[in-house]
C-alpha cells in the first residue's frame, strides 16, 4: 500500500480530532510576525516550472531558501512549491512544521498562493493547531516535539503555495559551540536554490561542500559578520538507486562547524559520560552486579561475570528514550536507568560502562553512526556526526572489543559477541585509543546460516517427507534468536509451511517445529518435517520422474541483481558479511539417472561452489555461498551482474530424474516467492527493530 495512503489515513483521523477545535484566531488570521530583519529577500518566480513527468505525489518545489544567523540562533526557511494535479492537493492543502519547545521557538512569517500569476495573502484562509504528534514513537522515543498544523482553504491545481517562518533557540548541549548543514538536490529540477550562513568571524568555523558544489560568496557585512551565501538558480535533479550503500552520499550537502579537530568533539562527548559512580551510587550498582551474577548464574569466572552484565543490559533493560532538550545527548543516571528498567543507547551504554568499570574493565562510550560511520572521516568534526553510542572495552593486553547494549537476544562470549561494523568511531574517556583522532572498527565477525533438506520417497505414486534441518551461528543466530523469542511458533510454524506448500501443493507437517539454542556458543538449531503428497513429478510420457531443488537460503541474493538496471552511477551495496550452506539429500525408492558434478566461481565479489554426487539411489547436492565483498563499482557492475545470472541460471538449482533420461538443469521452475524474502516480508517490521540503533542526538 502507498506510503501517502497512510499519511491520509493519519490526517483523517487527526481531522476527525481536532477539526471540531480548530478555530483560527482573529476573526480567521493566524499570528504572523515580521520577517526577521537580518534575512535577505528571495524572490519566488511563480512562472517557473518543469517537467510533470519528472514529478511523484502531485507537487514540486521551486524554492528553497535557508538562512541562518548563529549569533541569534535563528533558523529561518522560505519554501515555496507547485501544485500539478488532483494526486498534490492532499499535501499540497495540509502543512506541518514541527520544533523543539523546550530550547526552540516557532515563529510563522507569511503564507501566500499565487493563482494565475497574482499573489494572494491566505493567512486568513486557514485552519491551524498547535499539537504534539510524537512521531518518535515509532523508533521508541519521547520527544515532546511540537507540530504547527496549518489546513489551507481553496487550494488548486496549478496553484503555488509560498510560506516563510523561523525557528529561534540551539540546543543547550552543545554550549556556545555550533555546527549545521544545508541539504539541496531533489529527484527533479529546482527553479531557485538559496543559502545564507551569518557568523561572528571571532568563531573558527570550517565550512565543507559534499558531493557537488555551489558557487558560494562570502563578504563582511556592515555589522562587521561574515555573511555566507550559496546560490543557484536551475538546480538540477539527482536520481537516487537501489540498494545504494547507506554510507554512500548520494544528495550533496553543505556543513559548517565550530569543532576545529575530533579531539574537542571527545572532550566534549567525555564530560556527558563520565564514569563516576561513587558512594551510594557505587555501592547500588555493586549490589546490582551481585544479584545479576546471583541471577543468571552462568559462572564466577571474570569474563562469564561480564557476559552477564552485558546480557543484563541488552535483554532486561528495555529499549526507550525520554529525549527532552539536553536528554536528546545526555544520558540518565545508571542507577535511575536500572530501576526504571528502560533507556535508549546512551543510558545503556552509561550503565554497561559503570558496572564493567566497578568490576574491574577498562571500558569507555563511544560515539558511532548506526548507518553512516563509513564516511565520518570525510566530515567535519562535530557532535552532529553521530547518531549512536556503545561501548568499547580494552583488555589487559591491549586488544579491543565493542559491545552494543541496545541489540537483544545475542549470545557469544567475550569475544565472540557480535557488533555491527559501525566504521569510524570516536571513544570517550580520559585515555583515547589514539590522541585527538577517530577509531575503524574491524569488520564484523560473519554469521553463518547451514541448512540440510533431506527429500525421501516413499512409495509409486511419487510421495515423500521432508526434514529440514537449519544451522544459525553468530549474527544470524542473534536474528533468528530474536525472531524466535517474537513471533510465537504457530505463526512460524505456518510461514514455513505456506512456503513448502507453493514448492509442493498439500504439503502437511508432521512435527512441530521446535529449536534448540546454544547462547555459549552462539548456535541455534531448527527443525522442520513434512509430508508431500506429490514430491516426484512424472514426465508427459510418464517413463520418468523428477525432483527439482535449489538453494534456497541464498538464492534470493542471486536473484535480485537481474531486476536492477544494467548502467550504475552509484555503487550497489550487496550485504554484510554472509555464509551460507544449503546441502538437499535426494533419496529416490527407483534408480537416479544421474551425475557427479561440480562448479566454482572464481570472481573478486563472491564465492559460490556447487557439488552434486550419487551414491546408489541417494544424491547429495551442496552449495556454498561467501560473499568477497560488500559493494560493487558501479564501473563493473555489468560484469557483475553477467556472472551472478550466469551462475543463477546454470547453477542455483538441481533436477533429480529416474527412469530412463538424464537431465540437470539449472534455474527453472522457480517459486513465485523465494524462501527468505517470503519469511522476511512477513516479519519485515519486527525483524527491522531487532537492528535499531538508538537515534542519538538526531533531529
Amino acid at each position: 500500500m502507498h506510503p501517502r495512503f497512510f499519511s491520509l489515513i493519519a490526517f483523517l483521523i487527526l481531522a476527525t480530532v481536532f477539526l471540531p477545535s480548530l478555530k483560527a484566531l482573529d476573526n480567521g488570521s493566524i499570528p504572523v510576525s515580521a520577517r526577521p530583519q537580518w534575512t535577505q529577500p528571495v524572490t519566488c518566480d511563480p512562472a517557473a516550472t518543469i517537467d510533470p513527468s519528472l514529478v511523484d505525489y502531485g507537487y514540486y518545489y521551486l524554492l528553497v531558501d535557508q538562512q541562518i544567523h548563529v549569533e541569534q540562533k535563528q533558523d529561518y526557511r522560505h519554501y515555496a512549491f507547485r501544485v500539478i494535479n488532483n494526486a498534490g492537493l492532499t499535501d499540497a492543502s495540509q502543512i506541518e512544521l514541527s520544533w523543539e519547545p523546550s530550547y526552540e521557538q516557532f515563529t510563522l512569517h507569511s503564507l501566500s498562493v499565487w493563482r494565475n500569476g497574482t499573489k494572494h495573502e491566505w493567512t486568513n484562509r486557514i485552519r491551524w493547531k498547535e499539537i504534539q504528534k510524537e512521531e518518535s514513537l515509532d523508533i521508541l522515543q519521547y520527544k515532546e516535539t511540537r507540530t504547527m498544523l496549518l489546513v489551507l482553504e481553496d487550494i488548486r491545481v496549478n496553484d503555488v503555495v509560498e510560506y516563510e517562518f523561523s525557528i529561534t533557540g540551539t540546543n543547550p548541549i552543545f554550549g556556545d559551540m555550533t555546527a549545521g548543514s544545508f541539504h539541496h538536490g531533489y529527484n527533479y529540477p529546482m527553479d531557485t536554490v538559496h543559502f545564507r550562513l551569518l557568523v561572528d568571524p571571532r568563531r573558527p568555523l570550517s565550512i565543507k561542500q559534499h558531493v557537488r558544489e555551489l558557487p558560494v560568496s562570502k563578504v563582511t557585512t556592515a555589522d562587521g559578520l561574515h555573511e555566507y551565501v550559496w546560490h543557484e538558480k536551475n538546480s538540477p535533479e539527482v536520481k537516487a538507486e537501489e540498494r545504494t550503500p547507506p554510507w554512500f552520499w548520494t544528495y550533496p550537502w553543505i556543513e559548517y562547524s565550530q569543532w576545529q579537530s575530533w579531539e574537542e568533539v571527545r572532550e566534549w562527548g567525555t564530560k556527558l559520560f563520565a564514569l563516576s559512580a561513587s558512594g551510594d551510587a557505587a555501592t547500588g550498582l555493586a549490589e546490582l552486579s551481585e544479584r545479576i551474577a546471583k541471577d543468571r548464574g552462568t559462572g564466577q569466572g571474570r569474563e562469564e561475570r561480564l557476559i552477564d552484565l552485558l546480557r543484563f543490559v541488552q535483554n532486561d533493560i528495555r529499549y526507550f528514550g525520554i529525549e527532552i532538550g539536553i536528554n536528546s545527548h545526555k544520558p540518565r543516571k545508571p542507577l535511575e536507568v536500572a530501576a526504571s528498567r528502560f533507556g535508549d543507547c546512551k543510558d545503556k551504554a552509561l550503565l554497561f560502562s559503570e558496572l564493567a568499570r566497578l568490576d574491574g574493565w577498562d571500558v569507555v562510550a563511544t560515539l558511532v553512526h548506526s548507518d553512516a560511520g563509513r564516511s565520518i572521516n570525510d566530515r567535519l568534526p562535530s557532535p552532529y556526526a553521530f547518531n549512536h553510542v556503545i561501548v568499547k572495552l580494552t583488555d589487559q593486553n591491549g586488544y579491543r572489543y565493542w559491545y552494543d547494549p541496545t541489540i537483544s537476544h545475542q549470545g557469544g562470549d567475550l569475544r565472540s559477541t557480535h557488533v555491527p561494523h559501525y566504521g569510524w568511531v570516536l571513544s570517550l574517556g580520559e585515555r583515547p585509543y589514539a590522541e585527538g583522532s577517530l577509531e575503524y572498527m574491524l569488520d564484523e565477525l560473519p554469521g553463518t546460516i547451514e541448512t540440510h533438506e533431506t527429500f525421501t520417497g516413499t512409495g509409486p505414486d511419487g510421495s515423500g517427507t521432508l526434514e529440514v534441518t537449519t544451522v544459525y551461528s553468530g549474527k544470524e543466530a542473534n536474528a533468528m534468536r530474536w525472531r524466535l523469542a517474537s513471533t510465537g511458533r504457530a505463526t512460524m510454524e505456518k510461514l514455513y509451511l505456506d512456503f513448502y506448500q507453493r514448492l509442493f501443493p498439500g504439503t502437511e507437517k508432521t512435527a512441530d517445529v521446535r529449536s534448540t539454542d546454544d547462547p555459549g556458543k552462539n548456535v541455534i538449531e531448527v527443525y522442520e518435517s513434512y509430508s508431500i503428497p506429490q514430491l516426484w513429478k512424472k514426465s508427459t510420457d510418464e517413463k520418468t520422474e523428477t525432483l527439482y531443488v535449489y538453494p534456497h537460503t541464498f538464492s534470493t541474493y542471486m536473484d535480485a541483481f537481474d531486476k536492477l538496471p544494467a548502467e550504475r552511477k552509484f555503487p550497489l551495496f550487496l550485504e554484510k558479511p554472509y555464509t551460507v550452506t544449503h546441502r538437499v539429500t535426494i533419496v529416490s525408492p527407483l534408480p537416479l539417472l544421474v551425475g557427479n558434478e561440480s562448479h566454482r566461481t572464481d570472481n573478486p565479489w563472491y564465492a559460490l561452489s556447487y557439488d552434486a554426487k550419487k551414491e546408489d539411489r541417494t544424491v547429495t547436492i551442496q552449495w556454498e555461498y561467501r560473499n568477497l565483498a560488500e559493494t560493487i563499482a558501479p564501473e563493473v557492475f555489468a560484469d557483475f551482474r553477467k556472472t551472478v545470472k550466469k551462475d543463477n541460471e546454470d547453477w542455483a538449482g538441481y533436477t533429480a530424474t529416474t527412469g530412463t533420461v538424464y537431465d540437470r538443469t539449472g534455474g527453472v521452475a522457480w517459486p513465485s516467492i523465494p524462501f527468505w524474502a517470503f519469511i522476511l516480508s512477513n516479519i519485515a517490521i519486527a525483524f527491522s527493530a531487532y537492528f535499531m540503533g538508538a537515534e542519538f542526538g538526531k533531529k
